[in-house]
């Protein structure tokens, strides 16, 4: 700019010139690769306006996370949230600033990679079926755990004992991808085998006196365990002792069980239990001749021999006999004895092997 001064007397001035600069308004104008990601991913930010690397350069990433990049760029920028979410630039060169510039991105959904399994239990070999919670996905990846994979959208598999984690791998028409693992899913038993044995074995017959035995329980793949011994007892004892105190006819049951309720079952032989031998022995007899309890006698059950022997307050034996059917009538040689308290001896062996002594006192009435 130039200013020339003329007076009205025609004097004219010197000239005096001035520069200004006006400059050009910076652009805002950047580009986003690419405009449409699925949720985590990262676009690039590139500025291609006009303005100088001094300017000064204004983001505003609408919830996208910086991650690396500052001034014109180019940026990296991170977005996590699904959505429409726009970038706004604003350039500053000195005084002059540009008009904010934008650009809208698309961020996608990531796929339900989520599953359902129609089974997930059992014993020995089963079969399950799995359900994808996204129908529609481009493409789907199973893992079974069992060293099998499928591309089927809802597959089935077998699975024989075991622990199994599932995984799947699910891509959308947008091309995102979401993966979901589900540990220790599939748990496979073996059916339980249910065996035991005892001590001492169980044989045809026990005697009372012996009827006290311990199970060894040798089940194979169970963890529960219920017995039944015959006479209305029942455990759930791993390795019982039942005492048997009832003769009779019996028969031991063991139900094995795993934790998904698979079952076995082991039955004994039958065996008996016979009562344990018995001797009864009266402490008073009336020898009076009215046929009522006129003889001493000595009962026994399940004996083999006997031995029994009466002796008086002096010692002097009165009675003896190894028949128990020979009962002492109260007489010594043919005459009565007195009335009074006589001292008797009786030995039994019984059927058992089992061999008692017994002592004591029976009055004689008169």
């Amino acid at each position: 700019v130039s200013l020339v001064v003329t007076e009205t007397n025609g004097c004219v001035s010197a000239t005096e010139s001035n520069t200004i600069n006006v400059n050009e308004n910076p652009s805002a104008d950047f580009t986003v690769n690419p405009s449409a990601i699925c949720a985590g991913d990262l676009v690039t930010v590139t500025y291609t306006g006009n303005a100088p690397a001094d300017a000064t350069f204004t983001w505003n990433l609408d919830g996208g996370t910086l991650l690396n990049g500052n001034g014109a760029g180019p940026l990296e920028a991170q977005y996590d949230i699904s959505g429409n979410p726009t970038l706004i630039l604003t350039v500053t060169q000195g005084s002059c600033s540009s008009e904010p510039f934008s650009l809208p991105i698309t961020v996608h959904a990531p796929p339900d990679a989520d599953f359902m399994a129609n089974n997930v239990s059992g014993c020995d070999s089963i079969s399950v079926d799995f359900t994808p919670a996204s129908a529609n996905a481009a493409s789907y990846y199973w893992n079974f755990g069992n060293g099998l994979t499928s591309d089927d959208a809802a597959p089935s598999t077998q699975y024989q004992p075991g622990v199994y984690s599932v995984s799947l791998t699910v891509t959308d028409a947008n091309g995102c991808v979401s993966s979901q693992t589900d540990s220790a899913l599939i748990h496979v038993y073996a059916t339980p085998v249910a065996a035991f044995t005892s001590t001492p074995e169980l044989q045809d017959t026990f005697n009372m006196d012996e009827a006290i035995i311990k199970f060894n329980n040798q089940s194979e793949n169970a963890t529960s365990y219920q017995w039944s011994f015959g006479d209305d007892d029942v455990s759930a004892a791993a390795n019982p002792e039942h005492t048997y105190t009832t003769s009779g006819e019996f028969v031991v049951q063991l139900i094995a069980e795993n934790p998904v309720g698979c079952s076995d079952t082991a039955v004994s032989d039958v065996f008996f239990v016979l009562p344990g031998g018995v001797t009864y022995i009266p402490n008073t007899f009336t020898p009076n001749g009215d046929g009522m309890n006129d003889v001493f006698h000595v009962y026994s059950f399940r004996y083999k021999d006997a031995f029994v022997a009466v002796y008086d307050r002096l010692g002097e034996k009165v009675f003896e006999t190894t028949d128990l059917s020979n009962g002492w009538d109260g007489t010594l040689l043919g005459r009565q004895c007195n009335a009074g308290v006589f001292v008797y001896y009786v030995k039994v062996n019984y059927l058992t092997g089992e061999q008692k002594e017994y002592f004591g006192d029976v009055t004689l009435l008169r």
